[in-house]
């Protein structure tokens, strides 16, 4: 969970900029930080939490839906 905590502050910073009277504050960095932030930040985020996902659970179910699934084309 440390290695997302850039993601809560940023999030939790947006959400702490009003929306009124704030159009010139947000009008500039958004139009630069833009391409930064789609091609570099949102990549890195997805590949950290990725990294983070314990798929070990998800292995049983799997498993287990197959042979569900088999076992019910078969009836």
């Amino acid at each position: 969970m440390r290695g997302c905590t850039f993601a809560f502050a940023s999030f939790f910073f947006g959400a702490a900029v009003p929306l009124s009277g704030t159009s010139r504050f947000r009008a500039d960095p958004r139009q630069r930080v833009g391409l930064v932030d789609n091609v570099l930040l949102l990549p890195v985020l997805f590949l950290v939490a990725g990294v983070q996902v314990d798929l070990s659970g998800a292995r049983l179910v799997a498993v287990g839906g197959k042979l569900l699934g088999a076992y019910a084309a078969t009836s």
